[in-house]
């Protein structure tokens, strides 16, 4: 099951909440429960019968495989050959298995590889969930119903403000829309700030080579409630770098690339607020700095 991560104040009026300590090593972990949950009392995942299939990086991979192995189901996962190769070897140890790698190798991408094995999974004696993270909404939902309102319980706890800038990336467009609509009903007042790399610009279709695995990921995300985003800017890797290094050193954490990314903008927001006492701003570590080059 999911486990309640710590939310901390790591300088003044600045939260960051620590889902790098989630059960799978990230938030993605929260998603996957639901959305195999919600699956199979959709009835489209019968456990012992059903292999979940997905395209992941890593983290939703981890979140998959330890899910289904709670309720009985097989996870086979696609991941492009870009991505981390610690992720990639240890996937496996979470409970999924990697397929489609000779596709890969043979130019084939991700999502085309996922058509072929679904093309083919009646021969190939399978019977599989695409779990298309991408348009799937139960991950939204985990946000909005489960992660959201933890931190707005534990922000309660920490601070009488009711004022939050939400300071964050997206991928699928997910965590940014739960969260800050869980936010928005626990009676906080809510600006979010849409983190991106440099030279991309997700609203505007436009995208960039970029080391920040999960986010700014080729397309619009289209779980993303935009009417949601106040502000948009972008943090270059040299920036991104420097923060992760200095949060190891201040706070004993190192973090992942996007989360350190967040971070720096967020330090940036909290400057900019100076000492008002009427707002916070929350930021999310999302993985460990452990899986990608330093």
């Amino acid at each position: 099951m999911s486990v309640v991560t710590p939310l901390r104040e790591i300088t003044p009026g600045l939260l960051m909440k620590f889902e790098c300590e989630q059960t799978g090593g990230s938030h993605k972990t929260r998603a996957a429960r639901w959305m195999i949950r919600n699956g199979i009392k959709r009835g489209e995942i019968i456990p012992g019968e059903t292999t979940i299939l997905e395209k992941t990086g890593g983290n939703l991979g981890f979140g998959l495989g330890l899910a289904a192995a709670e309720l009985g189901c097989e996870v086979n996962v696609v991941i492009g050959l870009s991505f981390s190769p610690l992720k990639r070897e240890a996937i496996k140890y979470f409970g999924a298995q990697s397929v489609g790698e000779d596709l890969l190798h043979d130019g084939l991408q991700p999502k085309a590889v996922i058509q072929h094995l679904l093309d083919n999974q009646q021969a190939d004696g399978k019977r599989y969930y695409y779990v298309d993270q991408l348009n799937n909404r139960d991950g939204l939902e985990a946000h909005e119903y489960e992660l959201g309102p933890e931190i707005a319980r534990q922000i309660d706890d920490l601070h009488e403000c009711k004022n939050v800038v939400f300071v964050t990336s997206a991928g699928t467009g997910a965590h940014l829309t739960g969260i800050s609509r869980a936010l928005r009903r626990a009676g906080y007042g809510v600006r979010v700030v849409l983190v991106e790399p440099e030279g991309c610009d997700s609203r505007q279709n436009i995208f960039a080579e970029h080391s920040l695995e999960g986010i700014s990921v080729g397309v619009v995300p289209p779980l993303i409630d935009w009417s949601l985003v106040e502000e948009h800017t972008t943090v270059s890797e040299a920036r991104m770098l420097q923060t992760r290094r200095a949060f190891m050193a201040s706070h004993g954490y190192l973090i992942g690339n996007t989360s350190a990314a967040c971070l720096a903008a967020a330090e940036t927001v909290r400057n900019e607020i100076g000492p008002d006492q009427n707002w916070l701003v929350l930021t999310i570590a999302y993985d460990s700095g452990l899986w990608y080059e330093l």
